[in-house]
């Protein structure tokens, strides 16, 4: 068998090549995790799911809290300040409404990662988000509402659902004073340029309810151009 290294000073150079990679792999390994700690909260799911926002409870999802230094970071831009609310609270016995300082909570809900993009849903102050994360800045860089339910009284409340097409069908219905509103849109996410575009945003003729929307979602489909699968198609005139 030949013999690879002839002299103890080879050898004694191979060794230290050998300690300082195994150095580089492990800081290397070190960085890598230490940047995506914050992806480690959110459940990852298949890029053939769909995901429908009345459901979202339904569907399993941990709905993990975030730690503060990470909520922090990525959520309040980077200002403990912004950790902070200023709520009120109701004193039954004497009917009262007192202001309170109370901390606010960010809890990851899901993740769906296309190349260095990675889509996270998360909640935060009652309502749920979607947000784009690039892993390449470590940072969000774009956001917008996918799930506000609806209060305890009236019908107003926001809806989505994210097809695997990365095309998203969004209903909101709105309370203005005494008009009540219904809309329906169809939203893209660009993966180049780290944005959501809205392709069509139209005004239902008579408001809807969750529960029509639950009945009649083929044909809000077909309003907004999107088919139940996710796929494009001509909108319904």
């Amino acid at each position: 068998m030949p013999s690879y290294f002839t002299d103890d000073k080879k050898t004694l150079n191979m060794t230290r090549i050998t300690i300082l990679f195994s150095i580089c792999v492990l800081n290397t390994t070190g960085c890598f995790s230490q940047k995506n700690e914050l992806l480690s909260f959110f459940e990852e799911i298949h890029r053939d799911s769909t995901i429908n926002t009345l459901h979202l409870r339904q569907m399993g999802f941990n709905f993990k809290d975030i730690p503060d230094p990470l909520a922090v970071r990525y959520f309040f831009d980077n200002n403990e300040d912004n950790l902070y609310a200023i709520g009120e609270a109701y004193n039954m016995d004497e009917n009262t409404y007192t202001e309170v300082q109370y901390k606010r909570t960010v809890s990851a809900v899901f993740s769906k990662t296309i190349g260095t993009i990675v889509i996270l849903s998360y909640w935060l102050d009652g309502t749920t988000y979607l947000a784009l994360f690039n892993k390449t800045k470590d940072s969000i860089v774009a956001t917008m509402p996918f799930r506000i339910p609806r209060p305890a009284a009236g019908e107003a409340f926001l809806h989505s659902i994210l097809f695997p097409s990365n095309y998203i069908f969004s209903i909101e219905t709105t309370h203005e004073w005494t008009t009540v509103t219904t809309r329906v849109k169809l939203i893209e996410i660009d993966f180049d340029n780290e944005k959501f575009i809205e392709h069509n945003n139209i005004e239902l003729d008579s408001p809807m309810t969750i529960s029509r929307f639950d009945m009649n979602f083929q044909e809000l489909f077909e309003l907004v151009g999107i088919s139940e699968d996710g796929e494009l198609i001509n909108p319904k005139q």
